[in-house]
């Protein structure tokens, strides 16, 4: 499994540190009877021995930058408050505080004074205000922020910079999650990053829930170790799914039974999911030699997809009153991080986070998917965007050393191991297909053409849509062509 960045790592220190005075891991009711080592308290013992310091991460700037008091403005969609990139003030609450620590330290180093503006709630208005303000040259704003797969299509239109054009930008750093931004890279360019400023895209990001009282019941060890080992697969989490299983009233699988897998999030994105979790995100649309888009498909994505096809049907997991995973009838929940500062924050039993499964061992590394990322872009009518650049190089790797931090422990409570959400984070990725053609490869489209199908017919399907998908994916990359080349 690939390693942890630094940054990553040190915040699972820090966090594991802290829980170390604080009580329970998530591990301490398992099974003692397997072989898996090191345990999760092990690990916390160790913490509290040594105490490790974080390791701040630092960003491209040149010593001595400033701007002289100049004031710096987001448009923003406030499609919740994690879509938001900035708070009013500190209210006492550890993840709004280090929100209002970033911002504040920032505009301390640089010397500039940050704002934020909301327009409309609804994604698709507010794209048409973005279009608006643009189209009339207003300057007012150096950031506009909306859901990632609506920006592509106004990129496309010439409304923003490209941030790998902008001195200062260093989008390799882990605190840009290079491995996924570069996934918005067409033609050797990069309009949209992913950036923890706004945690959208953190509460939107896939992981499995883990019930470690119904896994002790059955003789399930926690999954920790499987997860650092890189044997942490879909066939595993399978197999214990189908040892959890009890027909608690004799008549089949039904919601009163306890149940190995169950999904806490909207079904359409189940396929999403474990494709990404296998590490197809850019079968149907990927890329050229250039980064330019092109249509194609191993013929391992029909496996990947029969395997999304198989659990969806084999686990029900469009049952009518199918049970949230906090109701404790269930080993597994396909799920995000937004439950766990929703409706997992006072659950009464003990449970893992851990990242979706990979396809095999000898997949490299782990892969998570997020959707409706909300990150900033800079408008072509910002009046500096070498400073709009500069400023969100370094409020992005604030966030990274202070918000996001923050945002792991709220949700900790010591219910899971700080290292597997870290894991999760980092695996953090989008699909191609889903971002670039929404309309033909969302989740919602693709689940009603394949999904809910009474056999599985995933070939067929990707064949139907081959004659024009590669038509728009023509059109898109003229329209990207033109923009690089002017």
């Amino acid at each position: 499994m690939k390693r942890l960045t630094a940054g990553l790592l040190a915040v699972c220190l820090l966090l594991l540190s802290a829980c170390s005075a604080g009580g329970d891991s998530g591990e301490t009711n398992a099974p003692d009877t397997k072989t898996d080592a090191p345990t999760a308290p092990a690990a916390v013992e160790e913490a509290e021995t040594e105490a490790p310091e974080p390791v701040r991460v630092s960003d491209s700037l040149p010593e001595g930058l400033e701007f002289g008091g100049a004031s710096l403005a987001f448009y923003t969609n406030p499609y919740t408050p994690f879509a938001c990139n900035l708070v009013e003030d500190m209210n006492g609450e550890m993840l709004n505080d280090a929100r209002y620590q970033t911002e504040t330290a920032v505009e301390e180093r640089l010397n500039v004074a940050l704002s934020e503006d909301y327009g409309d709630h609804d994604p698709y208005t507010f794209n048409g205000q973005v279009r608006t303000l643009i189209q009339s040259g207003d300057g007012t704003y150096s950031y506009m922020t909306n859901e990632d797969y609506i920006i592509m299509r106004q990129i496309q239109e010439g409304s923003f910079y490209a941030l790998s054009d902008l001195p200062y930008l260093d989008l390799s750093a882990p605190y840009w999650l290079p491995d996924a931004t570069q996934l918005y890279n067409i033609g050797g360019k990069v309009w949209y990053a992913f950036c923890p400023l706004n945690l959208y895209a953190n509460q939107n990001t896939n992981f499995i829930a883990m019930n470690l009282d119904i896994a002790e019941d059955v003789n399930i060890e926690p999954q920790y170790d499987a997860v650092r080992e890189g044997t942490w697969t879909f066939d595993r989490m399978r197999a214990l799914a189908e040892a959890a299983y009890i027909d608690l009233n004799n008549n089949g699988m039904d919601p009163a039974d306890q149940l190995g897998l169950s999904i806490d999030m909207p079904v359409k994105n189940e396929w999403c999911g474990v494709l990404v979790g296998c590490g197809s995100m850019q079968e149907i649309i990927t890329k050229d030699e250039n980064n330019y888009l092109t249509y194609g498909y191993t013929p391992g994505l029909v496996d990947r997809l029969e395997l999304a096809y198989n659990l969806f049907h084999d686990f029900k997991l469009d049952m009518e009153g199918l049970p949230s995973f906090s109701k404790k009838k269930v080993l597994f929940s396909f799920t995000k991080l937004e439950m766990l500062t929703t409706a997992y924050r006072e659950v009464d039993f003990n449970f893992g986070v851990l990242p979706m499964p990979k396809y095999d061992e000898a997949q490299e590394r782990y892969y998570s998917r997020t959707f409706d990322a909300c990150c900033p872009v800079i408008p072509v009518t910002c009046p500096d965007p070498d400073m709009a650049g500069s400023v969100l190089e370094a409020l992005t790797c604030e966030a990274y050393n202070t918000t996001l931090p923050a945002y792991i422990e709220t949700g900790l409570q010591n219910k899971y191991v700080p290292e597997m959400a870290a894991i999760v984070l980092e695996s953090q990725t989008v699909l191609v297909p889903e971002i670039m053609m929404f309309d033909q490869y969302g989740n919602s489209s693709f689940h009603s053409s394949f999904m809910e199908k009474p056999t599985m017919m995933a070939a067929s399907v990707l064949e139907g849509k081959k004659n024009s998908t590669e038509k728009m994916i023509a059109l898109l990359n003229k329209k990207y062509a033109k923009l690089i080349d002017g």
